[in-house]
């Protein structure tokens, strides 16, 4: 795009004005990383089977299984290519926002099952699954049985069929196809084939009626008694009918009681059809050609229930109707074209509009006017009421045929966006109506979950034509005019509206949305808290996340907001998946952000920062807004909770009054935050008047349930947002007997589809070693080799990556931190679970204000989750608590040591093995380098890229520093080889100077003979510094200051940039040594510290610390 970002083409939509450019190098780059991505995912390959065996059923019952279904979508993630299609359906078409993409498959968004969210049943999204990873569920199986069982078979088909079944036959898109369509359902073994566009001119009888009805009430109703009435909403469409259940049930009673067409063809087929023919209604197998995927679950509804069996016994798709042609060889083009069968086979023009947008209200339109007019609407094609638009409204003057003129406001919605939103419009006042005809995909009918997959950017336009060219072709084109709805009628049903009109053709609806266990949204929402009463106080918990602590204090604040003498109604989600407005509209927000490198707020915070600290936001924005903010970093970096202070300030200038000051939690520190959250938490409570209530510790319910699985995948998922690279290298680099070593990696990336830029960080997803996870098991008696899936109890949400199936050795190996330092909340939990008493009491003690010292002589020893429970031995908590309270292991960023211009295809990491003493004299290791160290050639590692503002600059003529202190080299590392690429291809470069400390060159001098080579071939200067090699200590500030003139030329004079990877000690050293030297060239000292700060924020100078 115009401002450099990257979109997908296939989802992304275009407007007049909009610049974009598909043929750049970079874009064919990254098609080219997103192909081999795709190509690198494996389907398994099932073998076909009509049925299971008694074995695989039996199997079925006791193991989990990873397939998720709500009886109408079926979602597989082991046949997922991550190609994020569906959950662009979902969230960019139909703004639903139910699925997501992991990099292990797509589930609902969440770690809910399908059917405990607000999924509608639309099937957009397999719509676009290019793999069939999500797709309807089958019915087909159903319909062999029914034949196998000599049942008489009745097919009813949708009109949206009959001009989109060709499509999967070989006919041109637009072809009406109804007599071939008919002929193939008869030569598949069907003995009946009645036409759904028959009950649809039934439904406007019914409909309309009910219409004529509650417009008279309303008419002669006050103005403001007519407004609260609202408009009738039509209730053909069964993805429109669940969102109202669901999401608005307060406008229940505005449903049109009229069920769709299909349903009543079903009550007509099992009463009057079945006496007609002499059949016994159980005799009788009736299923339903559609273009809908809902329409699976409406057949479902107890309220469709007739006599006591069902009216429908199975749907089949358009798709599948056309798999079954297919797959018995039936040659469609040829076919004759057959009839429907009578008596109930015939239909108006107006049944047939039924399958698209608007024809609802315009079939019922033509009916309805007339009956109260006495006279026809001036035209058959009621234009208003055409075409594709989202959203449609008019108003009809209708000339009462005993009475005065009165005015029919009508609108119209497609697409469940479209609807959602007239919806919030007509809630609040902005929209008024009287009658609503609502389809939930775009388009209508012909545009529906269960039809042809199409790559025709004017399928939908062609589909509709075909209906009005079918409409236009019809005999009678009025419901009321159909002499077989008059004669039914006549020999069944009376009336409209009559009692056993209402009996088999209307229904009632239910409010569903208490089944919805929490939005598609990361959201807390305790077990133990679904019941909250109308008085707690709503807190919105945001967290800004980049590897998962923030989460987890997010959603510790949550749990202890339930021990409060206040009832709190906590709700958690991500800052990226909430609306920046509706932070603003909270009346209490908590904010939770970690902050890392030079104060930057983390990816998923970037868009909220943005929108936060634009200028142009009102002075009242946060007005009535109660907020707190806590932030995590580690004070070792000079910019120590920078975001969360950006935060609480700009939220303050925005009308927002702070109950607190911001919190500040040092991972540095020996608790990691625990000092800094324990006081920022305290202050929180006292700002909102909150206090214990006081707890007796008892071992809570179970999060989670631990089911045995079938199987792992081979090789397992990698944990979420990663993917498997492989190593090709591990060198040690360090010289022999050095106490510090380092090792240089090299991780295939090909067919990964990671990319990386020069400057980039690789994100680590470290491993916990075989011999730790092998005692873990063992103290622990676990079966290391047994596989399983976690399950959420409840509302509560699985951890990530654990809801798929895994072994138990792979859940600790790769998934949580076992290894890592033990937390006071892990000992605080741990209380209730130690069955000896002076144990009990010593956990007590030690969380305890009393026990401080102790705990932080305890915590400086760094004790791990592992020898914390071979200690307290009889603490035993079984599995299903140990996914809990054990976190996960985050992500470890480096610093590449490559350059994307030189090695496309890997990345080179150098590290240093991290090993250190405690108090007490105990050794201890880095969880990564300790696992990294021995790695082979061909082990995988899960890893991601991330971006960072430590790139060369991007013109070659600006002169820059490079200042680096021992494997801080690692970027420049990139940068060499960067620099090397572009003297090769003989571009102009300006002058780089790298300044390099360490101590001894015989030792941890890391610079290779070629990359030395380089340097001597003019690709770049270097100044080293060895600190151990001579009586005098030389540091790299000390080089720097000896080169005071050619500092001062190049950064003062000639504008140049400033880069350094090191300690935080040296870049405290460094930044005193150029704002010396500027001093020392006449620069007063504050002039040069502003400058210095401020080439800081434009990123001109980044000191990268650690």
């Amino acid at each position: 795009m115009e401002d450099g970002s990257l979109v997908m083409a296939c989802s992304s939509k275009v407007s007049d004005g909009q610049s974009f450019r598909t043929d750049t190098a970079r874009v064919k780059a990254k098609a080219a990383s997103v192909f081999r991505e795709l190509k690198a995912k494996t389907m398994p390959i099932q073998p076909v089977r009509r049925f299971k065996t008694e074995f695989e059923q039996t199997f079925d019952q006791v193991t989990a299984c990873d397939v998720d279904t709500n009886g109408m979508i079926l979602i597989d993630p082991a046949v997922c290519v991550d190609c994020g299609r569906c959950e662009a359906a979902c969230s960019k078409i139909q703004e639903m926002g139910i699925l997501e993409t992991t990099g292990t498959g797509v589930r609902p968004h969440g770690g809910l099952r399908l059917d405990e969210t607000m999924c509608i049943g639309c099937g957009q999204c397999t719509s676009f699954c290019p793999t069939g990873s999500i797709q309807e569920v089958s019915h087909i199986e159903r319909l062999y049985a029914a034949i196998a069982e000599g049942k008489t078979i009745v097919a009813q088909t949708a009109p949206a069929v009959r001009v989109s079944i060709g499509e999967e036959c070989g006919v041109p898109a637009g072809e009406v196809s109804t007599g071939k369509m008919v002929a193939a359902l008869k030569a598949l073994g069907c003995n009946y084939v009645v036409d759904t566009d028959f009950t649809a001119d039934l439904t406007i009888m019914e409909e309309g009626t009910e219409l004529i009805s509650r417009m008279q009430k309303k008419w002669a109703a006050t103005p403001e008694q007519a407004d609260k009435m609202g408009p009738m909403f039509t209730s053909c469409c069964p993805s429109w009918v669940n969102n109202v259940e669901t999401r608005f049930p307060d406008y229940l009673d505005n449903l049109s009681t009229a069920r769709s067409p299909m349903m009543m063809m079903g009550s007509v087929v099992k009463t009057y059809f079945a006496r007609k023919m002499d059949i016994k209604p159980e005799d009788i197998f009736h299923f339903a050609v559609m273009p809908c995927t809902a329409k699976k679950g409406e057949i479902d509804r107890m309220q469709m229930v007739t006599g006591g069996m069902k009216v429908v016994d199975a749907v089949l798709t358009t798709r599948e109707l056309g798999k079954l042609i297919r797959k018995h060889h039936i040659d469609f083009p040829a076919l004759p074209n057959a009839e429907f069968d009578s008596p109930i086979g015939n239909s108006s023009g107006a049944g047939r509009l039924f399958g698209t947008t608007g024809g609802v209200m315009e079939a019922a339109l033509r009916t309805a006017y007339e009956i109260l007019a006495g006279k026809p609407l001036g035209t058959l094609s009621y234009t208003p009421a055409r075409g594709l638009s989202g959203i449609k409204e008019a108003s009809v003057e209708i000339p009462l045929k005993d009475g005065p003129t009165k005015t029919l406001r009508i609108g119209i919605a497609s697409g469940i966006s479209n609807a959602n939103n007239m919806m919030h419009d007509i809630r609040a006042g902005r929209r008024r109506y009287d009658f609503v005809e609502v389809m939930a995909c775009p388009g209508g009918c012909l545009g529906g979950g269960g039809q042809p997959k199409s790559l025709d950017p004017r399928i939908l336009e062609k589909r509709q034509s075909a209906i009005y060219t079918d409409d236009e072709r019809a005999t009678q084109r009025k419901a009321h005019e159909n002499p077989e709805i008059q004669q039914i009628y006549k020999e069944f049903f009376g009336e409209p509206n009559s009692h056993k009109a209402h009996e088999l053709l209307h229904t009632a609806y239910a409010d569903r949305a208490h089944l919805v266990k929490q939005p598609p949204t990361d959201t807390f929402n305790d077990v133990n808290t679904a019941v909250i009463s109308a008085d707690a106080v709503p807190m919105l918990i945001v967290y800004a996340t980049q590897t998962g602590t923030s989460k987890e204090v997010a959603y510790r604040l949550a749990n202890e907001a339930k021990i409060k003498d206040i009832e709190f109604a906590p709700r958690v989600v991500s800052v990226d998946k909430i609306k920046p407005r509706e932070i603003a509209d909270a009346d209490l927000v908590i904010y939770i952000t970690s902050t890392f490198g030079q104060g930057e707020h983390a990816d998923t915070a970037l868009a909220f920062w943005d929108w936060l600290s634009n200028p142009a936001l009102s002075d009242d924005t946060f007005a009535g807004t109660q907020f707190a903010v806590m932030g995590l970093g580690s004070k070792e970096y000079p910019l120590f909770c920078k975001a969360a202070e950006d935060v609480h300030n700009r939220m303050a200038e925005l009308g927002g009054v702070a109950l607190c000051p911001f919190g500040k939690g040092d991972e540095s520190h020996p608790e990691k935050y625990e000092d800094g959250y324990g006081k920022w938490v305290d202050s929180l409570w006292e700002g909102l008047g909150a206090v214990d209530v006081g707890s007796v510790p008892v071992i809570p319910d179970p999060k989670f349930t631990v089911l045995v699985a079938a199987s792992m995948q081979n090789p397992p998922p990698p944990p979420p947002g990663c993917q498997w690279t492989t190593v090709a290298a591990n060198d040690e680099i360090t010289g022999p007997g050095n106490e510090r070593s380092s090792h240089h990696f090299e991780f295939n990336i090909e067919d990964t589809g990671l990319t990386y830029q020069t400057g980039y960080h690789m994100a680590i997803m470290p491993r916990n070693l075989d011999s730790v996870v092998n005692h873990w098991v063992e103290v622990n008696k676990l079966d290391a080799d047994m596989c399983v899936a976690v399950r959420g109890n409840g509302a509560n949400i699985v951890p990530a990556g654990l809801d798929k199936s895994l072994t138990i050795r792979e859940i600790f190996t790769q998934h949580l931190d076992i290894a890592g330092r033990v937390t006071k909340p892990f000992m605080r939990a741990m209380i209730p679970f130690a069955q000896d008493r002076a144990e009990r009491e010593r956990l007590q003690y030690l969380v305890s204000k009393d026990g401080k010292e102790d705990y932080m002589e305890y915590m400086n020893e760094y004790v791990t989750y592992g020898e914390f429970l071979e200690e307290f031995t009889s603490a035993r908590p079984s599995i299903e608590y140990l996914v809990d309270f054990i976190p996960a292991i985050k992500p470890r960023l480096y610093s590449i040591a490559s350059s994307d211009k030189m090695v496309p295809h890997a990345i080179q990491l150098t590290v240093g093995i991290v090993d250190w003493v405690t108090p007490k004299g105990k050794i201890r290791h880095g969880m990564t380098t300790s696992w990294l160290k021995d790695v082979r050639m061909g082990d995988r590692c899960a890893a991601y890229v991330k971006s960072s503002p430590m790139v060369p600059p991007a013109d070659p003529a600006i002169p820059y520093m490079m200042v680096a202190l021992g494997t801080g080299i690692a970027p420049f590392r990139g940068w060499i080889q960067y620099r090397k690429t572009l003297h090769d291809e003989g571009i102009p470069q300006n002058k780089a100077v790298l300044y390099y400390g360490c101590r001894r060159r015989d030792e941890d001098y890391l610079l290779t003979e070629t990359e030395q080579a380089w340097r001597d071939e003019g690709v770049y200067d270097e100044i080293p510094a060895f600190s151990r090699e001579t009586g005098r200590r030389v540091f790299v500030h000390d080089r720097i200051q000896q080169h005071s003139d050619e500092v001062f030329e190049m950064l003062w004079v000639q504008g140049g940039h400033l880069y350094y990877s090191g300690t935080i000690i040296g870049a405290k050293y460094l930044k005193e040594a150029i704002i010396g030297i500027f001093a020392e060239h006449g620069v007063p000292r504050d002039e040069a510290e502003e400058l210095f700060e401020t080439r800081e924020r434009e990123q001109r100078f980044i000191l990268e610390a650690y």
